[in-house]
C-alpha cells in the first residue's frame, strides 16, 4: 500500500501552524495510532496513519475533525463488510457506500485534486459515443469495464493517488458527516492507498463520475454555443457552476497558455511597472490597517515599529493579505486590469517585438484572460500579478510622481493624507481624472479624506 501520511518529527505540522510536527500535533496523533493499532484486521498502517491525522491534527476555524468515537463506529461497520461470508456479500456492502462516495465526488470542489480532466478522457468519451443509441446496458457496462482496464493504468500514478488521498483526508475534516458518508470516505481512503488502479473500486468510481460529468458538460456546452444563440457572462457562469469539470479543463488550458508570460513577469523579464493609482485600494488599505493597529495598541506608535511587528507576526501577515485581496483588489479591479493590459500591449509593441513567438503568444493569452475572472486560473493569475505590483510599491512608500529629472519634483507618501491630496491634484492636472477619482474613492473608503483626518507620522 502507499504510505502518504508519514510526517517527520521535524517537518512542518500538517495543521498549518508553522511549528514542527514534534512540537505541535504529533502527540495527539500518536495517541490515536496507539489506541487503534491492531483493533481491526483489515485496517493497514497507511489507513491508520490517515485516520489518526484526521482526528489528531489541531483544527482551525474551518475544520470539523471527525469524532473519534464515530470513526470507530464506521470502522466497526466496515469490518462487517470485510467479514462477509461471500463475494456477493462483500459487493453488497461496498456498492452503496461507493454510490455515496460518487455523490461526494460530484459535489465537493475539494475533491478536484486527483480527478480526471476532459482532455485525459477524450478517447474514452469518443469510444462511448460510437455505441449505438439502442445498445443495451449490459453492453455499455462491458465497454466501461474495457475502457477502465485500458485507461486507468495510464491515468493513475503515485502522484495522482497522493493528491486524492490528501483530498479525502481533508474532506474527512471538512464537515460533520452522517454515518454512511463517513464510512464511504474511509472506504475511499482505503482503496486510494492500494497500489493498483485496475479493479480498484475507488478509481473505477472516479472514472465513471468523470466520464458522466464530462459527457453532460460537453452536451450542455454544445447547446450553450448553438449558432445564433447569444452567449452572455451569466450563462457561462451558470454553466461553470453546473460543470466544475469544465472549469478545471478551461483553467488548465489558461495555465498552459499563460505560464511563460507569468514566469517572465515574475522574473522581471517583462516589467509590470503599474502606477500607484492602479493599486490604491491595497496601498491605502495596508496603510489604514497599520494605522489602526498602531492607534488601538499603543496610542501612537512609530510606523516602522508597527510595520516590523506586522510583517514578522504569524497572524498579522494573513490580515494584510486579507486586506490586499478582499478589499484592495475589489476596489482596484477595473483600473488595475486596464493598466496591466496597457503595459502588456506596450511591451508587445516595443521591447517584446523581438521576443520569441511562444512568449508573445503567452502574453496575448494573458491579456485575453485578465478581465474575465470566470475561471479559477484567471483569478489566480490576476491575484499573483496584483500581489507583485503591490509588493513592489510597498517597498517604496515614497515614490516620485514625475519621470526622473522632471521639474518640479513631486514625491508621494501613500501613508500621509496631505500627500494623498497632492497626488490626486497631480493626477487631475495630468488629465487622469478617472485615476484621480479612483484614488479619492479608495482614500475615502479607508478614512484618509475625512475633514478631521490627522496626518499619520510614518516614522
Amino acid at each position: 500500500m502507499f504510505y502518504f501520511f508519514e510526517v517527520g518529527r521535524n517537518d512542518p505540522c500538517e495543521c498549518g501552524s508553522g511549528r514542527k510536527y514534534n512540537r505541535c500535533c504529533k502527540g495527539r496523533v500518536d495517541e490515536y495510532v496507539r489506541r487503534w493499532r491492531g483493533r481491526w484486521d483489515w485496517v493497514e498502517p497507511p489507513l491508520l496513519d490517515a485516520l489518526s491525522l484526521a482526528c489528531g491534527l489541531r483544527p482551525d476555524e474551518d475544520d470539523r475533525p471527525p469524532d473519534p468515537g464515530k470513526v470507530e463506529e464506521a470502522l466497526d461497520a466496515l469490518s462487517k463488510v470485510w467479514g462477509a461470508e461471500s463475494e456477493d456479500g462483500f459487493v453488497a456492502g461496498v456498492l452503496p457506500r461507493l454510490e455515496t462516495l460518487a455523490t461526494l465526488l460530484r459535489t465537493r470542489d475539494m475533491l478536484s485534486d486527483g480527478m480526471f480532466g476532459v482532455h485525459e478522457l477524450w478517447e474514452a468519451l469518443e469510444a462511448l459515443n460510437e455505441l449505438d443509441e439502442e445498445t443495451g446496458p449490459a453492453t455499455v457496462e462491458r465497454e466501461f469495464e474495457r475502457l477502465m482496464e485500458e485507461f486507468l493504468p495510464t491515468l493513475v500514478d503515485r502522484e495522482r493517488a497522493e493528491e486524492m488521498a490528501w483530498a479525502l483526508l481533508f474532506l474527512l475534516r471538512g464537515e460533520e458527516w452522517t454515518a454512511s458518508e463517513l464510512e464511504s470516505i474511509i472506504l475511499g481512503l482505503h482503496f486510494c492507498l492500494e497500489e493498483k488502479a485496475v479493479f480498484n473500486p475507488l478509481w473505477e468510481t472516479v472514472f465513471r463520475v468523470c466520464i458522466y460529468e464530462a459527457a453532460a458538460a460537453l452536451n450542455d456546452m454544445q447547446q450553450l454555443t448553438e449558432e445564433g444563440k447569444t452567449l452572455d457572462v451569466e450563462a457561462v457562469e451558470d454553466f461553470l457552476d453546473r460543470h466544475p469539470i469544465m472549469e478545471r479543463e478551461w483553467s488548465r488550458v489558461v495555465r498552459e497558455r499563460t505560464s511563460r508570460a507569468v514566469i517572465a513577469i515574475l522574473k522581471g523579464a517583462i516589467p509590470l511597472d503599474v502606477p500607484p493609482y492602479a493599486v490604491a485600494g491595497a496601498l491605502l488599505g495596508i496603510a489604514a490597517h497599520i494605522r489602526d493597529l498602531a492607534e488601538v495598541k499603543d496610542g501612537r506608535r512609530p510606523y516602522r515599529a508597527v510595520m516590523e511587528e506586522v510583517t514578522g507576526g504569524e497572524g498579522h501577515l494573513g490580515e494584510l493579505m486579507s486586506v490586499v485581496f478582499n478589499q484592495g483588489l475589489d476596489l482596484d479591479f477595473d483600473i488595475f486590469v486596464a493598466c496591466v493590459t496597457e503595459r502588456l500591449h506596450g511591451w508587445l509593441d516595443g521591447e517584446g517585438r523581438e521576443a520569441g513567438g511562444e512568449l508573445r503568444e503567452a502574453v496575448q493569452s494573458m491579456i485575453n484572460s485578465l478581465d474575465s475572472g470566470l475561471l479559477s486560473a484567471e483569478r489566480e493569475m490576476l491575484r499573483l500579478l496584483y500581489l507583485q505590483a503591490v509588493t513592489a510599491l510597498t517597498g517604496r512608500p515614497a515614490m516620485k510622481l514625475l519621470p526622473a529629472g522632471a521639474q518640479p519634483a513631486m514625491v508621494f507618501d501613500w501613508r500621509n493624507p496631505e500627500s494623498l491630496e497632492a497626488y490626486v491634484a497631480y493626477l487631475e492636472g495630468a488629465g487622469k481624472s478617472e485615476a484621480a477619482a479612483h484614488v479619492r474613492a479608495a482614500g475615502a473608503e479607508f478614512g484618509f479624506f475625512r475633514t478631521d483626518a490627522v496626518a499619520f507620522d510614518p516614522f
